[in-house]
């Protein structure tokens, strides 16, 4: 709604995808199926032998902090961390 693409109210547009006969990229707008992070997430843990999950709630509670972890476990110097300033949007 916020990006002007979705005009129905929560539940109606929710109910439509549900019921949605058609469903994929482009043909349905995916609301549930997108929602299945657990779903997503295994198919990466099914195909890669390291995976670096983050939840995005405790990512913006320290951000340098978890771009340390990140680059640690890149194996890139996390000291560079500390050079990104992350853009604040409200």
């Amino acid at each position: 709604m916020r990006a002007g693409l979705e005009n129905r109210p929560f539940l109606q547009a929710l109910q439509a995808d549900l019921s949605s006969q058609s469903v994929g990229w482009g043909v349905s707008p995916l609301y549930v199926a997108l929602g299945k992070y657990s779903e997503q997430v295994q198919r990466y843990l099914d195909r890669f032998e390291s995976v670096h999950v983050v939840f995005f709630e405790e990512f913006i509670k320290d951000v340098e902090g978890h771009l340390q972890q990140l680059f640690e476990f890149l194996e890139v110097d996390p000291s560079y961390a500390a050079a990104i300033e992350p853009e604040v949007q409200n």
